[in-house]
C-alpha cells in the first residue's frame, strides 16, 4: 500500500499591505498539504468580482478557506447602524461565497470572529443565531484593538468542508 506523506510545507511571510513603517505587523501562514506522490496540493482560488487584492476563498482538497468577511455592502461601503447590521451583512457575504461553491452554513467547520468592543459580543451572538441557529462551529472569538478600515466593527473568517 502507498503511504501518504504527513509532511506539511509551512512558510511565514509578511504581506506587503501588512507592513507598517517597514516592520511586519502581521504574519500570514501558508500551509500546503503534500499529496501522496510528494508534491504540494495547489489551491483552487476563488476571486472576488470585481477583483480585490486578495482571494475570496481558496479550496485545498475538501477544505474551503473563506477570507475574513466584514459588514460591507455590494458597493464596498461599511454598513451603518452598529454591530448587528454589520454582522448580518458579513454573514450574507459569507453565504454568497458558500453559494458559489454549492455549500451552506451547515458545511462550516471553523469560524474565527473578531469584534472591536467587548460590549459587541452579545449583540454579535444574537445576530449570528439568525444564520446559525444551532450554534457556531469551533473557532475563536477575539476583541481586537482595531481593524484595517475605520468604521469596521466585526470580521468573520471561516473554513468549510466539502461533503463527499
Amino acid at each position: 500500500s502507498q503511504r501518504c506523506s504527513l509532511k506539511r510545507w509551512l512558510r511565514a511571510y509578511p504581506s506587503p499591505d501588512m507592513v507598517r513603517n517597514g516592520t511586519p505587523w502581521c504574519i500570514t501562514l501558508r500551509i500546503a498539504p503534500v499529496t501522496p506522490w510528494g508534491g504540494p496540493t495547489l489551491p483552487e482560488i476563488i476571486p472576488y468580482d470585481p477583483p480585490r487584492s486578495y482571494a475570496r476563498a481558496s479550496r485545498v482538497g475538501d477544505l474551503v478557506f473563506i477570507a475574513g468577511e466584514v459588514g460591507r455592502d455590494e458597493h464596498g461601503d461599511i454598513v451603518e447602524g452598529g454591530i448587528a447590521p454589520q454582522t448580518r451583512r458579513a454573514f450574507e457575504n459569507i453565504r454568497a461565497t458558500l453559494d458559489l461553491l454549492n455549500l451552506t452554513f451547515d458545511d462550516l467547520v471553523k469560524m474565527d470572529v473578531f469584534v472591536l468592543e467587548e460590549s459587541d459580543i452579545h449583540p454579535f451572538l444574537d445576530t449570528m443565531r439568525e444564520f446559525l441557529p444551532g450554534g457556531s462551529p469551533p473557532g475563536t472569538l477575539l476583541c481586537v484593538k482595531g481593524f484595517s478600515h475605520h468604521g469596521m466593527l466585526v470580521e468573520i473568517a471561516c473554513v468549510a468542508a466539502v461533503r463527499r
